[in-house]
């Protein structure tokens, strides 16, 4: 019921253009994701290890055996069957530090499951940054394509006339020439990641989509480094890390009962030249004479020495990543003010530089360096504005606090 509820969540999230184009909204990528290709894998991969684990939990069967002997003796036959049932039975001590230890590592895998979620969800808002961005983009190419087809009539126009020399007349060319260029460059790359955004989540190959949410740039308060690092403290790779670690503790434990871990109990029913018969019983428990488990026990302590030395890396790595990501992050939104300036008086330069040029107060030197300026402020300004937001998603991904609202 609840899968069908979210199935229509989505449903009714995605609007429908006139002309069957998707329009997707970056809140909406959760949901999407929870319903995708990528969401069954990781959760197919969880059931496959949880129930690898809970095999080990599982009870034994118990065994029958069926024993006949006839002899004879100078005559005389002597007939026995015997019937028993038995199983072995792990004792109260040692089954607790086995189901400790496998429920224990079971909690790991579901933390797991969470961090690769979570990262995965991180891939896919990048991914819609990107895809917004390059879409936004590829209209100012479209504008620019526009306002060099008008300088390069205008310079035809001079050529024509004899105001205007063939080497200039041909540079203009070469200008609108790059505007193509760099279109086409556009183009594929955001079909190329588009392809990747799709498969992730489901869509089909014919499925348009309108990536709705305008992407800004936009100052998000940025926290002291100390409570970022309290909040990395409940990573779920971190607590997956723990919950190993007190798994494998557990299973030292149990090593070390091992040798002595069970007992076979057995009963049954023996007859006896079909005149005697009567029940039997016994108890079979293992003599750790020959084999103390010393190496099984060693090899535990050394998995746990192991996960236990990984751990204390992956906190110092992330804790680093997260001083570094705070740092930067810091500079980021300074810059991105001056990126963000400089774009727009070029965005207003290039409007006016073809009618000034138009007029004769502009010559095609103003135009070829208003292009240059307005086409690398322009780049300069995307490219900051992505690594900006992938900065904050990776903030998002090591603290899992919400910070980007559009």
């Amino acid at each position: 019921m609840n899968r069908i509820a979210s199935i229509l969540l989505v449903a009714s999230a995605l609007v429908m253009a006139r002309d069957n184009t998707i329009q997707l909204s970056f809140t909406e990528l959760d949901s999407l994701l929870s319903n995708s290709p990528v969401y069954h894998s990781l959760d197919y991969e969880f059931s496959a290890k949880m129930y690898d684990v809970k095999h080990h939990l599982n009870w034994q069967n118990p065994e029958f055996e069926f024993e006949r002997e006839a002899l004879s003796d100078n005559g005389d036959k002597e007939n026995e069957t015997v019937f028993l049932l038995g199983k072995d039975f792990m004792l109260p001590w040692a089954g607790y530090y086995h189901r400790s230890a496998q429920n224990a590592e079971l909690e790991a895998i579901g933390f797991s499951l969470k961090d690769n979620y979570l990262f995965q969800l991180n891939t896919f808002k990048s991914q819609y940054i990107a895809l917004s961005l390059l879409q936004q983009k590829s209209r100012r190419y479209i504008e620019l394509d526009s306002l060099m087809n008008k300088a390069l009539n205008i310079a035809q126009e001079r050529f024509n006339q004899g105001t205007l020399s063939g080497v200039e007349n041909r540079l203009v060319q070469l200008s609108k020439y790059n505007v193509q260029r760099d279109r086409f460059v556009l183009q594929q790359e955001y079909k190329e990641l588009l392809a990747q955004f799709k498969t992730g989540l489901g869509f089909g190959v014919d499925d348009s989509l309108e990536f709705s949410t305008d992407i800004a740039f936009l100052p998000f308060g940025i926290k002291p480094l100390t409570v970022y690092t309290q909040e990395l403290e409940k990573h779920p790779i971190l607590t997956s890390f723990a919950v190993a670690e007190n798994a494998k503790k557990q299973q030292v434990r149990f090593e070390k009962l091992a040798p002595v871990s069970s007992v076979h109990l057995s009963g049954g029913y023996k007859q006896l030249n079909d005149t005697m018969d009567g029940y039997v019983a016994g108890i079979s428990i293992p003599l750790p004479i020959l084999n103390r488990n010393k190496t099984g026990i060693q090899k535990t302590i050394a998995e746990l020495n192991q996960l236990q030395i990984e751990n204390q890396m992956t906190t110092r790595k992330l804790n680093l990543r997260l001083e570094q990501l705070v740092a930067a992050l810091k500079i980021q939104q300074k810059q991105m003010k001056t990126f963000s300036e400089s774009f727009q008086s070029a965005a207003q330069i290039i409007d006016d530089i073809v009618y000034t040029f138009y007029e004769g107060s502009a010559d095609f030197g103003d135009i070829l360096d208003t292009y240059q300026v307005y086409t690398e402020s322009m780049s300069t300004y995307y490219d900051q504005l992505l690594l900006y937001y992938n900065y904050l998603l990776e903030l998002e991904y090591l603290t899992q606090e919400k910070i980007i609202e559009f």
